[in-house]
């Protein structure tokens, strides 16, 4: 393909990397190959693999096109808003739209205030048939015209016409060349809504952020009950349960109480035999099945009153079904956990290979790419990734405008932080702050430590006439979204202390000044509870003793950790001041997966020494 093929798609000035990712991807793909990308933030990989990939599916005789898979819906808008942008740069129509599910579609619901994906989509399921926007949706062809659409335009656009926003898109997607997704349309069954219009087999699938997918696909896999899931299914049974049989609510009170008694066996976490909780409780499949059948009439009642269509007794019947269907299979655990006074029963999916394996086939090829995908032979292993092309994009960084530093003498290892370790902590931290000026982020490798911290952090503060911005656990997100506007705007004044694996560690997105230097207090490893222990377990099972700890234990720490670093640089203007504050990032193992602009300038100084460091200028 000619450069002039390979560039017209792309709307920008192109930078380093980003043709020769674009011609990667192009030739890969007409070959049915599967890419894995590692290139970091700020380097532009949604325009330069919609460049690549748009000449060969506008193609006349070509089927298919681009699903672009995203780890939430909030994200699904940004590669349909690069596609505008292509569009009026070639000045060509091609459509595309971001797809949403019924949760945030559904107008009935919205209507009637029902909230989350099971109960509206249980309400639509009910009630499809009488309502009066699915009735009128109907596809005019002025509704192309307009470009590429986001899911608020789709939503306004039916609102407008009294149409049901979630079948209208569905219609919408078989006119589209692009469609941007969760990944639940892609990892799980309910992808076959958007494949009966949209040909997977002919398609490319593009996965961003790819490093979120084993936590994903563990998480559609696994299910989780607890003792109120039982209590609430009992009170079920007392409010609709009057044909049901006697005996279904005598097995839920005996299993209330075998959960009761199982609680107070459970300290924090252990296993648990589900064939020993149906056994003492007496329950048996023809139960399961009358609760399923009853809780499916719940629903359809409580739809009738308007409310929320849900039913605990369904669930809890589906659980039990799932954890008697994946009795004896080898990377299913059976977890029991205590938090507060309530206990929970798990049935937790570690299989990520196994299962992610079974998705890639289903498309022409497919295309994982991340600012944190190395080692790209660990990815792919543990995603199930054949055949792989993998790539490494360097980071843009000016390696003159950064200063990085692990520090000697300090380190979070261990249970609990005692004081002396707090106080040395407290003393490099002190030192970055009076020295690094500028909006910088304090990113803690645990909730624990950074609690631990907290009183210290908030003298150096007030200290250094700082304003402090912290990321509270169970934080919501109007909340968070809040705390991270008035940092940026903090006037360069602003300290954000954040968990290494909360939200704002990785989603967030700082541009220029509004951050200019990290923190990083510890190694974000796993506390060693019982989950981390049986992963690694399962993992040495599959791919031996060193590489299974290596994958499940080190890799995740480090993503998480480069994932941190990786807010402050986007491009070759940005200045970053880096502290790494545990002298475990020196081991070998663990320096060589930390972000190559970190790699190139590190320099090993004592924390005791960290304010001296501080006082070199970038280029020095």
């Amino acid at each position: 393909m000619s450069t002039l093929t390979i560039v017209k798609y792309f709307p920008y000035k192109a930078r380093e990397g980003q043709e020769e990712l674009i011609a990667l991807i192009q030739e890969a793909t007409e070959r049915g190959r599967n890419v894995c990308i590692h290139a970091p933030t700020g380097f532009g990989k949604t325009p330069a693999v919609l460049a690549a990939l748009l000449p060969i599916y506008l193609k006349e005789e070509r089927r298919g096109g681009i699903i672009w898979a995203v780890r939430t819906g909030n994200e699904t808008d940004r590669p349909i808003e690069e596609l505008r942008v292509i569009c009026e740069h070639v000045n060509e129509g091609i459509f595309g739209l971001s797809f949403r599910g019924k949760a945030d579609m559904c107008l009935q619901a919205k209507k009637l205030g029902i909230k989350g994906y099971e109960a509206v989509s249980n309400l639509c399921k009910l009630k499809k048939k009488e309502c009066p926007f699915y009735k009128r949706t109907k596809l005019r062809n002025d509704m192309l015209e307009g470009g590429p659409l986001l899911f608020t335009d789709i939503l306004e656009l039916a609102a407008t016409e009294n149409m049901c926003p979630y079948y209208l898109q569905l219609e919408l997607l078989r006119h589209a060349k692009v469609v941007s997704l969760s990944y639940n349309y892609v990892l799980s069954p309910m992808g076959w809504v958007v494949r009966r219009r949209f040909p997977f087999t002919f398609s490319t699938l593009v996965v961003d952020e790819a490093h979120n997918l084993t936590d994903a696909v563990r998480n559609l896999h696994s299910d989780r009950i607890s003792t109120e899931t039982v209590r609430r299914a009992i009170r079920e049974i007392e409010e609709f349960g009057r044909f049901a049989p006697k005996e279904v609510k005598e097995v839920l009170e005996r299993l209330s109480r075998v959960l009761d008694g199982l609680s107070l066996a459970t300290e924090e976490e252990s296993t648990f035999y589900p064939l020993d909780i149906i056994r003492d409780s007496g329950i048996k499949t023809k139960h399961l099945k009358v609760m399923l059948s009853l809780g499916s009439k719940i629903q359809a009642s409580r739809v009738e009153e308007g409310k929320a269509p849900r039913s605990s007794l369904h669930h809890l019947a589906r659980f039990f079904m799932l954890a008697l269907d994946r009795l004896g299979t080898n990377g299913i655990a059976y977890i029991s956990s205590k938090e507060k006074s309530r206990l929970y029963l798990e049935i937790w999916d570690m299989r990520s290979a196994e299962l992610l394996s079974e998705v890639w086939g289903e498309f022409r090829n497919c295309i994982f790419m991340s600012g944190t995908l190395t080692p790209i032979e660990a990815f792919a292993e543990m995603s199930g990734v054949p055949d792989c092309i993998g790539k490494v994009f360097p980071s843009p960084a000016d390696l003159n405008k950064i200063r990085s530093f692990i520090l000697t003498g300090l380190s979070t290892k261990g249970e609990v932080l005692d004081e002396d370790t707090i106080r040395k902590y407290a003393m490099a931290i002190r030192a970055f702050l009076e020295r690094v000026k500028g909006n910088v982020a304090i990113f803690t490798a645990s909730y624990r430590i950074q609690n631990d911290l907290m009183p210290d952090i908030l003298d150096c503060a007030i200290d250094c006439e700082r304003e402090l911005f912290v990321e509270k656990e169970g934080m919501k997100g109007e909340e968070a979204r809040n705390l991270l506007l008035s940092f940026k705007k903090a006037g360069g004044r602003g300290v954000l202390v954040a968990p290494v694996r909360g939200r704002f560690a990785e989603g967030a997105d700082f541009p220029g000044e509004e951050l200019v230097g990290a923190f990083v207090v510890g190694v974000p490893f796993a506390r060693l509870t019982l989950r981390t222990k049986l992963d690694v377990e399962y993992n040495q099972k599959i791919y031996g003793q060193r590489k299974g700890i290596y994958y499940a234990y080190i890799v995740p720490a480090m993503r998480m950790a480069s994932q941190a670093l990786g807010r402050v640089i986007r491009s070759s203007e940005d200045y970053g001041t880096f502290v790494l504050g545990d002298e475990r990032f020196l081991r070998p193992e663990l320096v060589r997966l930390l972000p190559d602009f970190i790699r190139q300038t590190t320099k090993v100084v004592s924390y005791l020494k960290l304010g001296e460091a501080l006082k070199s200028d970038f280029n020095t």
